[in-house]
């Protein structure tokens, strides 16, 4: 009873420890033993699975979710299902940011008064705005293997126009 314990132990503090704040505190199902001691049998952890108002926070917090929910060594068929679920609610991310980057770029097409420059693709634009930062942050977004990473783009400053624009964007 005592290595069932032990393992069960291991497996419950796996979910809290890759959980990080959405995951809750482990929760034992107990047995006593022969020597008349209390040993772990079973246990659970909650992994918080709501979507975040911004998807780009959604997108961080589903793709820990993943990575809690299969933290363990042997994952259960519960974990398992848990993982399905945030990788469901990663994909409604990211279909969400594609879209707000669909309309941002529809938006971004015309002339900045203030600046009385023109703002269309490939033109002056910021750093989040920039052709090549939007294709790597859409190529990343699409990627099988950033499921189990948090996006990061490298942005650097062009000695020639200033601008921003990413530089081998990946993920960390």
């Amino acid at each position: 009873m005592r290595e069932r314990d032990a393992e069960v132990r291991r497996h419950e503090q796996a979910h809290q420890a890759v959980g990080g704040p959405h995951a809750g505190a482990p929760r034992y199902e107990y047995e006593r033993g022969p020597d008349g001691r209390l040993y772990a049998v079973g246990g659970s952890v909650s992994i918080d699975l709501t979507p975040e108002a911004d998807p780009r926070a959604t997108l961080a917090k589903m793709e820990r979710a993943v990575r809690a929910a299969l933290a363990p060594e042997e994952p259960s068929g519960q974990d398992h299902r848990v993982a399905a679920e945030a990788r469901a609610l990663l994909a409604e991310a990211r279909t969400e940011i594609r879209a707000e980057n669909s309309g941002t770029e529809k938006k971004s097409e015309g002339v900045d008064a203030a600046a009385g420059r023109s703002t269309r693709e490939g033109e002056n634009q910021d750093a989040a705005g920039s052709p090549e930062a939007r294709r790597a942050i859409e190529a990343y977004t699409r990627s099988p293997e950033s499921e189990n990473k948090t996006p990061s783009l490298n942005l650097v400053s062009c000695s020639q126009c200033g601008n921003m624009h990413a530089a081998g964007g990946g993920a960390a």
